[in-house]
Protein backbone atom coordinates (compact mmCIF):
# COMPACT_ATOMS: atom_id res chain seq x y z
CA UNK A 1 0.00 0.00 0.00
CA UNK A 2 1.02 3.63 -0.46
CA UNK A 3 1.35 4.20 3.49
CA UNK A 4 1.02 1.83 6.23
CA UNK A 5 -0.66 3.03 9.11
CA UNK A 6 1.07 2.13 12.36
CA UNK A 7 -2.34 1.10 13.81
CA UNK A 8 -1.03 -2.48 15.02
CA UNK A 9 -2.17 -1.44 18.71
CA UNK A 10 -4.79 -4.35 18.16
CA UNK A 11 -6.84 -5.60 21.43
CA UNK A 12 -3.83 -7.74 23.59
CA UNK A 13 -3.87 -10.79 22.25
CA UNK A 14 -6.90 -10.27 19.47
CA UNK A 15 -8.62 -12.65 21.83
CA UNK A 16 -11.98 -10.85 21.13
CA UNK A 17 -15.32 -11.22 21.87
CA UNK A 18 -17.35 -9.49 19.76
CA UNK A 19 -20.29 -9.52 17.12
CA UNK A 20 -19.93 -8.89 13.49
CA UNK A 21 -22.22 -6.81 11.91
CA UNK A 22 -23.80 -9.80 10.08
CA UNK A 23 -23.95 -13.40 11.30
CA UNK A 24 -22.39 -15.55 9.31
CA UNK A 25 -23.05 -19.20 8.04
CA UNK A 26 -21.10 -21.68 6.00
CA UNK A 27 -21.01 -23.60 2.69
CA UNK A 28 -19.01 -26.50 2.90
CA UNK A 29 -17.01 -28.89 0.97
CA UNK A 30 -14.36 -31.39 1.95
CA UNK A 31 -11.25 -31.64 0.52
CA UNK A 32 -9.87 -34.36 2.88
CA UNK A 33 -10.24 -35.89 6.09
CA UNK A 34 -8.29 -33.32 8.28
CA UNK A 35 -8.74 -30.12 5.89
CA UNK A 36 -11.94 -28.55 5.47
CA UNK A 37 -12.28 -25.34 2.99
CA UNK A 38 -15.19 -23.05 4.54
CA UNK A 39 -16.79 -20.56 2.80
CA UNK A 40 -18.45 -17.30 4.92
CA UNK A 41 -21.32 -15.88 3.80
CA UNK A 42 -23.69 -13.24 4.99
CA UNK A 43 -27.06 -13.64 7.05
CA UNK A 44 -29.27 -11.27 7.77
CA UNK A 45 -28.22 -8.91 10.57
CA UNK A 46 -30.40 -9.21 13.14
CA UNK A 47 -29.96 -9.74 17.49
CA UNK A 48 -31.45 -13.51 16.34
CA UNK A 49 -29.25 -14.14 13.60
CA UNK A 50 -26.41 -12.95 15.55
CA UNK A 51 -27.29 -15.34 18.29
CA UNK A 52 -27.68 -18.26 16.65
CA UNK A 53 -24.21 -17.69 15.24
CA UNK A 54 -22.30 -17.12 18.30
CA UNK A 55 -20.88 -14.36 20.52
CA UNK A 56 -17.48 -16.02 20.22
CA UNK A 57 -14.66 -15.43 18.07
CA UNK A 58 -11.68 -17.22 16.94
CA UNK A 59 -8.42 -16.25 18.66
CA UNK A 60 -4.62 -15.82 17.50
CA UNK A 61 -1.57 -14.04 18.67
CA UNK A 62 -0.85 -10.55 18.27
CA UNK A 63 1.72 -11.93 15.82
CA UNK A 64 -0.22 -13.71 13.76
CA UNK A 65 -2.92 -11.01 13.78
CA UNK A 66 0.01 -8.58 12.48
CA UNK A 67 1.10 -10.86 9.85
CA UNK A 68 -2.49 -11.36 8.77
CA UNK A 69 -2.85 -7.40 8.59
CA UNK A 70 -0.20 -7.08 6.54
CA UNK A 71 -0.83 -9.74 4.34
CA UNK A 72 -3.89 -7.81 3.47
CA UNK A 73 -2.36 -4.66 2.83
CA UNK A 74 -0.37 -5.90 0.50
CA UNK A 75 -3.76 -7.69 -1.00
CA UNK A 76 -2.02 -11.55 -0.90
CA UNK A 77 -4.68 -14.06 -2.59
CA UNK A 78 -4.63 -17.14 -0.97
CA UNK A 79 -2.97 -16.05 3.20
CA UNK A 80 -0.88 -18.71 5.27
CA UNK A 81 0.41 -17.39 8.57
CA UNK A 82 3.90 -18.51 9.98
CA UNK A 83 3.60 -16.90 12.93
CA UNK A 84 1.00 -18.87 14.88
CA UNK A 85 -2.32 -19.97 13.60
CA UNK A 86 -5.99 -18.99 14.28
CA UNK A 87 -7.57 -21.01 16.72
CA UNK A 88 -11.49 -21.79 16.72
CA UNK A 89 -13.30 -23.69 19.81
CA UNK A 90 -16.15 -25.02 18.02
CA UNK A 91 -16.64 -28.74 17.36
CA UNK A 92 -15.51 -29.88 14.42
CA UNK A 93 -18.62 -30.97 12.89
CA UNK A 94 -20.59 -27.83 13.62
CA UNK A 95 -19.00 -26.15 10.65
CA UNK A 96 -21.25 -23.12 11.19
CA UNK A 97 -20.25 -22.41 14.44
CA UNK A 98 -16.53 -22.58 12.90
CA UNK A 99 -17.63 -20.30 10.25
CA UNK A 100 -18.84 -17.61 12.81
CA UNK A 101 -15.96 -17.96 15.23
CA UNK A 102 -13.70 -17.01 12.53
CA UNK A 103 -15.70 -15.01 10.77
CA UNK A 104 -16.45 -12.87 13.82
CA UNK A 105 -12.41 -12.84 14.45
CA UNK A 106 -12.22 -11.20 11.04
CA UNK A 107 -14.65 -8.58 11.58
CA UNK A 108 -12.75 -7.71 14.61
CA UNK A 109 -9.49 -7.43 12.92
CA UNK A 110 -10.86 -5.05 10.00
CA UNK A 111 -12.31 -2.87 12.40
CA UNK A 112 -9.42 -2.44 14.42
CA UNK A 113 -7.58 -1.90 10.85
CA UNK A 114 -9.66 0.47 8.80
CA UNK A 115 -6.91 1.05 6.44
CA UNK A 116 -8.56 -2.28 5.04
CA UNK A 117 -11.30 -1.08 3.85
CA UNK A 118 -11.00 -3.17 0.74
CA UNK A 119 -11.25 -6.18 2.91
CA UNK A 120 -14.37 -8.04 3.99
CA UNK A 121 -14.94 -10.86 6.58
CA UNK A 122 -18.12 -12.19 4.26
CA UNK A 123 -17.49 -14.29 1.76
CA UNK A 124 -14.02 -15.48 2.90
CA UNK A 125 -12.42 -18.64 2.47
CA UNK A 126 -10.60 -20.95 4.93
CA UNK A 127 -9.24 -24.21 5.28
CA UNK A 128 -9.71 -26.02 8.22
CA UNK A 129 -6.91 -28.03 10.06
CA UNK A 130 -9.67 -30.57 12.34
CA UNK A 131 -7.10 -32.17 14.43
CA UNK A 132 -6.00 -28.80 16.18
CA UNK A 133 -8.82 -26.58 15.38
CA UNK A 134 -6.67 -24.12 13.71
CA UNK A 135 -6.63 -22.41 10.15
CA UNK A 136 -4.71 -23.24 7.94
CA UNK A 137 -4.93 -20.91 4.96
CA UNK A 138 -7.54 -18.01 4.09
CA UNK A 139 -8.91 -16.88 0.61
CA UNK A 140 -9.30 -13.00 1.50
CA UNK A 141 -12.74 -11.43 0.03
CA UNK A 142 -11.47 -7.70 -1.80
CA UNK A 143 -13.84 -5.15 -3.14
CA UNK A 144 -10.70 -3.85 -5.01
CA UNK A 145 -8.13 -4.94 -6.81
CA UNK A 146 -4.26 -3.95 -5.70
CA UNK A 147 -4.42 -0.80 -7.99
CA UNK A 148 -7.75 0.12 -7.39
CA UNK A 149 -7.25 0.02 -3.47
CA UNK A 150 -3.70 1.99 -3.73
CA UNK A 151 -5.78 4.40 -5.26
CA UNK A 152 -8.33 4.46 -3.24
CA UNK A 153 -5.82 4.75 -0.03
CA UNK A 154 -3.89 7.20 -1.45
CA UNK A 155 -7.45 9.47 -1.81
CA UNK A 156 -7.99 8.44 1.69
CA UNK A 157 -5.08 9.66 3.12
CA UNK A 158 -5.34 13.14 1.49
CA UNK A 159 -8.90 13.46 2.83
CA UNK A 160 -7.32 12.27 6.38
CA UNK A 161 -4.83 14.68 6.17
CA UNK A 162 -7.05 17.71 5.54
CA UNK A 163 -8.63 16.98 8.82
CA UNK A 164 -5.19 16.25 11.22
CA UNK A 165 -4.22 19.48 9.10
CA UNK A 166 -6.97 21.56 11.30
CA UNK A 167 -5.77 19.70 14.87
CA UNK A 168 -3.19 21.12 16.46
CA UNK A 169 -0.91 19.15 18.19
CA UNK A 170 -0.58 21.80 21.29
CA UNK A 171 -4.14 20.22 22.28
CA UNK A 172 -4.86 17.83 25.01
CA UNK A 173 -5.71 14.14 24.00
CA UNK A 174 -9.34 15.20 25.06
CA UNK A 175 -9.20 18.07 23.05
CA UNK A 176 -7.92 16.47 19.70
CA UNK A 177 -10.28 13.85 20.19
CA UNK A 178 -13.38 16.88 20.45
CA UNK A 179 -11.88 18.26 17.55
CA UNK A 180 -11.83 15.43 15.21
CA UNK A 181 -15.63 14.96 16.07
CA UNK A 182 -16.40 18.32 14.98
CA UNK A 183 -14.84 17.94 11.80
CA UNK A 184 -15.93 14.30 11.24
CA UNK A 185 -19.51 15.48 11.92
CA UNK A 186 -19.33 18.64 10.07
CA UNK A 187 -17.51 16.70 7.06
CA UNK A 188 -20.28 13.94 6.87
CA UNK A 189 -23.64 13.04 6.40
CA UNK A 190 -25.46 10.03 7.42
CA UNK A 191 -26.74 7.75 4.90
CA UNK A 192 -26.89 3.66 4.26
CA UNK A 193 -27.44 1.87 0.89
CA UNK A 194 -24.54 3.89 -0.76
CA UNK A 195 -21.50 1.90 -1.83
CA UNK A 196 -18.55 2.15 0.76
CA UNK A 197 -21.26 3.01 3.87
CA UNK A 198 -19.44 0.72 6.13
CA UNK A 199 -15.49 1.98 5.12
CA UNK A 200 -13.34 4.59 6.43
CA UNK A 201 -12.88 5.66 2.89
CA UNK A 202 -16.53 5.95 2.17
CA UNK A 203 -16.37 8.30 4.95
CA UNK A 204 -13.43 10.77 4.36
CA UNK A 205 -13.80 10.59 0.53
CA UNK A 206 -17.14 10.11 -0.16
CA UNK A 207 -18.56 11.50 2.88
CA UNK A 208 -21.21 9.53 4.01
CA UNK A 209 -22.14 6.64 5.41
CA UNK A 210 -23.64 5.15 8.41
CA UNK A 211 -22.26 4.14 11.84
CA UNK A 212 -19.25 1.62 11.24
CA UNK A 213 -17.78 4.61 8.67
CA UNK A 214 -17.63 7.38 11.12
CA UNK A 215 -16.03 5.08 13.92
CA UNK A 216 -13.93 3.50 11.52
CA UNK A 217 -12.93 7.08 10.04
CA UNK A 218 -12.63 8.33 13.44
CA UNK A 219 -10.12 5.81 14.45
CA UNK A 220 -8.09 6.09 11.16
CA UNK A 221 -7.38 9.90 11.71
CA UNK A 222 -7.23 9.73 16.05
CA UNK A 223 -4.39 6.87 15.94
CA UNK A 224 -2.87 9.29 12.82
CA UNK A 225 -2.72 12.15 15.27
CA UNK A 226 -0.59 9.16 18.17
CA UNK A 227 -3.94 9.13 20.22
CA UNK A 228 -4.57 5.36 21.39
CA UNK A 229 -8.36 4.58 20.03
CA UNK A 230 -10.55 1.84 19.39
CA UNK A 231 -13.75 0.30 18.46
CA UNK A 232 -16.87 -1.01 20.48
CA UNK A 233 -19.76 -2.97 19.52
CA UNK A 234 -23.11 -2.66 21.40
CA UNK A 235 -24.63 -6.49 22.34
CA UNK A 236 -26.00 -7.27 19.67
CA UNK A 237 -23.96 -5.86 16.79
CA UNK A 238 -26.16 -3.45 15.25
CA UNK A 239 -23.95 -0.26 16.20
CA UNK A 240 -20.45 0.61 16.66
CA UNK A 241 -18.42 3.84 18.17
CA UNK A 242 -15.39 4.60 19.33
CA UNK A 243 -13.43 4.43 22.92
CA UNK A 244 -10.04 6.80 23.24
CA UNK A 245 -8.02 6.28 25.95
CA UNK A 246 -6.25 9.31 28.50
CA UNK A 247 -5.64 9.54 31.84
CA UNK A 248 -5.40 5.80 32.60
CA UNK A 249 -9.15 5.03 31.38
CA UNK A 250 -11.09 4.72 28.16
CA UNK A 251 -13.46 7.19 27.04
CA UNK A 252 -16.51 6.55 24.67
CA UNK A 253 -17.36 9.07 21.63
CA UNK A 254 -19.93 8.53 19.28
CA UNK A 255 -19.60 10.44 16.19
CA UNK A 256 -22.42 9.00 14.52
CA UNK A 257 -25.21 9.91 17.29
CA UNK A 258 -23.68 13.06 18.23
CA UNK A 259 -23.62 13.94 14.37
CA UNK A 260 -27.24 12.89 13.83
CA UNK A 261 -28.97 14.27 16.91
CA UNK A 262 -27.06 17.54 16.43
CA UNK A 263 -25.18 17.09 19.72
CA UNK A 264 -22.03 16.27 22.26
CA UNK A 265 -24.02 14.99 24.36
CA UNK A 266 -22.33 11.43 23.43
CA UNK A 267 -18.40 12.92 23.69
CA UNK A 268 -16.01 11.77 26.30
CA UNK A 269 -18.55 9.37 28.64
CA UNK A 270 -17.37 7.19 31.39
CA UNK A 271 -20.04 4.77 29.62
CA UNK A 272 -22.57 4.36 26.59
CA UNK A 273 -26.05 2.63 27.44
CA UNK A 274 -27.55 1.24 24.27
Amino acid sequence: MLRTKSVRNLITGIAIAALTFVSLVPAMNVNAAEMTTTSVTPMAATASATAKATTKAATASTSATNELVTALENHETTIRLTSGSIKYTASNENTDQVAAQVGNYLAAVLNDNPQLFYAKSSGVSFSMNRSNKTVATITPNYTMTASEAARATAKMDKAAKRIENKVSSNLTTKQKAKRVNDLLKASMTYKKNVSNCQTAYGALVQKRGVCQAYAMAYEYIMRDLGVKTTYQLNSDGSHIWNKVYSGGAWHHVDVTWNDTARTSQYFWTNSHEM
